[in-house]
């Protein structure tokens, strides 16, 4: 009998995970890649009894899907820092115009409640 490392483990473990998301990209049924995902969670099961972790992709892997940072993939094209400058414009402008109501509202209230006030003192005292 021979004996089982966890490279080769590891090996199964993603050649069976890389068959079964083909299937499914394929949209088959689950009872084509049901066995596959079986034998999988077995694999990941026997993988953790040897090693005494849960198996995590192989890590250069998981690294190369990462995109590298000053890519062009990473940066706003043109057209979206432009959109990007026209909506914060926006929201500026929309939130002067909040102030500026605000402001009118409050100079109003104020108005309101002095002339309230200079009636209230015509009404008491001697008459």
């Amino acid at each position: 009998m021979s004996e089982v490392t966890a490279e080769s483990l590891s090996n199964q473990i993603v050649e069976l995970g890389d068959r079964i998301k083909q299937a499914k990209l394929q949209n088959k049924p689950k009872e084509d890649w049901s066995t596959d995902l079986q034998r999988m969670l077995d694999a990941k099961a026997h993988y953790k009894q040897l090693v005494g972790e849960d198996f995590v992709a192989d890590a250069a892997a998981a690294d190369s899907k990462k995109p590298i940072i000053g890519s062009s993939c990473t940066e706003p094209s043109e057209k979206n820092k432009e959109k990007a400058a026209a909506k914060a414009a926006a929201k500026a402008e929309k939130e002067a115009k909040k102030a500026a109501q605000r402001a009118e509202r409050e100079r109003r209230e104020r108005e309101k409640a002095e002339r309230l006030a200079g009636i209230a003192q015509e009404n008491f005292g001697d008459a």
